[in-house]
């Protein structure tokens, strides 16, 4: 998509004035009209702060990648963290006459809108939430997207990319940091999330996972009359965690603590043994019901993990109950990717130091997310680059933590984690488990023989015709095989250029005919080639020159 030029004036017109001028010249970003631009920096106002000020100023894409650049704690410095961590995207909501027409044109004339509430149940940047009555489905919840959020956007994530290329051609020492990247995830992630069918499906399997809990309400969602810009789910009645923690006394000692374990509980469920789980699970995405049970809310982006994953995940908890280390350094380093050498040795004694710290400690004294985070920062230090998914996956777990904390100061999700190793051993030794893990091992084993034979004739027929042959890939030859190309190149080149240049200069010396006013012609047509050819090669020098600065 092309950039909007005036969108980009507007933002670089914001980064000027909080006093980023100096970021974006590093960044050879110099659009007309940026020297008039005075700089509205506050010396009261510390750097993160101004970041933060003027993401907000910038608009809800902005505001949603620095939401996303919060939770990455193995990048960011903890200033910026803080800074980010405080990023909102709370809007004033569009009009309620416009949002009931986007209503009715999304459902068509097949169903009636009986009753619609004016006042929003909760605005954001993409969409508000309204409480409705359909005819044929009765009091519901509709999700209504904001009309032309997805052209900003897009527009917007264009100059984000835009940026992030920028940054990784001038900015060498943040290439590691693999801006573009980070910006096309993203971007995957936003266009997931602005698709409300993609939350239908999203909330129809969290409430398959959470069917039998006596402590978990999921509403029931409508995927027969949703659309991509408008979602019905069931209206929910409770109150937001939010509004109860702002009035204490509206809370017995009793009710917090089923609140902060329950919350916790469910999301170490949803972590551990269902491998989905709800990604921001902060006061204002809960509802407390009457009869006391919780009711997630947003299900617009979730966590995944895969069940190989998820195996390795438990085998990395039994590693650390049974002080495994060795086993725990393996499965840490198969879970994420490297950004440079890694020397194992200090990573495996890093994480023992680590993990001895808390492993003789009593349960109530472990804090689950100060652990985590430990080694999260040893990963980093160690050029390791942790998937968006297990960082997503730390989110939730520090976020739900809070909460419980807020909820009941003395409150450790340790407890719930030995319950999850439990549950885990169980599953690891269940017969039924056991005897499906032996037929799978058994039909690969059968496959393997049964392709054997067939595998090794074709193998001894192509050695026998001379066709079988060893690829050998060498990771890293390439710009390697490129410079030593244009070296030959340059190299044939002066040869050249020489020889033209000292035939020419004997012919010319020695007056050979035919003469031209006393000068040998052919001489002299050799030395306008070689200035032809060294023109050439000097033009060529400045060409490949600029192409690489500005590619």
């Amino acid at each position: 998509m092309r950039r909007p030029a005036r969108r980009i004036t507007d933002i670089v017109s914001i980064l000027v004035r909080y006093g980023f001028r100096d970021w974006l010249s590093s960044i050879h970003i110099r659009p007309r009209g940026l020297k008039k631009l005075k700089p509205g920096r506050s010396p009261r106002q510390s750097r993160p702060e101004r970041i933060r000020l003027a993401i907000e100023e910038m608009g809800p894409t902005f505001i949603k990648f620095g939401q996303l650049l919060s939770i990455r704690k193995d990048i960011i410095p903890q200033p910026y963290i803080r800074e980010l961590s405080r990023l909102q995207d709370d809007v004033a909501p569009i009009d309620s006459q416009e949002a009931k027409n986007i209503l009715v044109e999304e459902l068509g004339s097949q169903y009636s809108i009986l009753e619609f509430e004016e006042k929003p149940q909760a605005s954001a940047s993409i969409a508000q939430v309204h409480r409705v009555t359909i005819s044929g489905y009765g009091e519901m919840a509709v999700k209504i997207q904001r009309p032309g959020i997805e052209q900003i956007i897009e527009e917007d994530i264009s100059i984000l990319n835009w940026i992030a290329t920028q940054v990784e051609h001038y900015i060498p020492a943040l290439r590691p940091l693999q801006p573009v990247n980070l910006v096309k995830e993203f971007a995957k992630t936003l266009r997931k999330e602005l698709n409300f069918r993609v939350e239908a499906q999203n909330i129809i399997r969290f409430s398959r996972n959470f069917r039998n809990s006596k402590s978990i309400k999921v509403p029931r969602v409508y995927p027969d009359i949703s659309t991509e810009k408008v979602l019905l789910m069931e209206f929910v009645h409770g109150q937001k965690l939010s509004r109860l923690l702002r009035d204490p006394e509206r809370m017995t000692g009793e009710e917090r603590h089923r609140i902060a374990r329950d919350g916790s509980r469910a999301i170490i469920d949803q972590v551990f043994i269902h491998a989905f789980f709800h990604a921001d699970p902060h006061p204002g995405n809960i509802l407390v019901l009457p009869d006391n049970r919780l009711c997630f809310l947003d299900f617009g982006i979730m966590g995944q993990i895969s069940p190989s994953e998820q195996e390795r995940l438990h085998q990395a908890i039994i590693s650390v109950t049974s002080n495994d280390y060795e086993r725990l350094a393996e499965i840490v380093l198969s879970l994420v990717g490297r950004s440079g050498d890694v020397d194992t040795d200090a990573f495996r004694t890093e994480l023992f130091e680590i993990i001895d710290q808390y492993i003789n400690l009593p349960l109530e004294n472990i804090q689950v997310s100060t652990a985590v985070q430990e080694i999260f920062r040893i990963i980093t230090n160690h050029h390791l680059i942790i998937p968006s998914k297990y960082l997503l996956m730390n989110k939730a777990i520090i976020t739900i933590d809070g909460v419980a904390k807020e909820l009941e100061p003395g409150f450790t999700l340790a407890g719930l984690i030995s319950t999850v190793v439990r549950k885990v051993l169980r599953q690891q030794f269940n017969p039924k488990r056991a005897r499906r893990t032996m037929v799978e091992i058994t039909s690969d084993y059968a496959s393997l023989a049964k392709a054997f034979p067939r595998e090794s004739r074709d193998i001894l027929s192509q050695l026998r015709q001379g066709r079988l042959g060893i690829l050998f890939k060498i990771e890293g030859i390439e710009p390697l095989r490129k410079t030593l190309d244009e070296l030959g190149s340059r190299l044939i080149y002066g040869i050249i250029l020489t020889a033209v240049l000292v035939s020419s200069s004997l012919i010319f010396s020695s007056g050979l005919p035919p003469l031209w006013k006393g000068v040998p012609v052919i001489g002299l047509a050799g030395f306008a080639i070689a200035g032809i050819m060294a023109l050439n090669y000097v033009l060529n020098l400045i060409r490949h020159y600029f192409r690489e600065r500005w590619k």
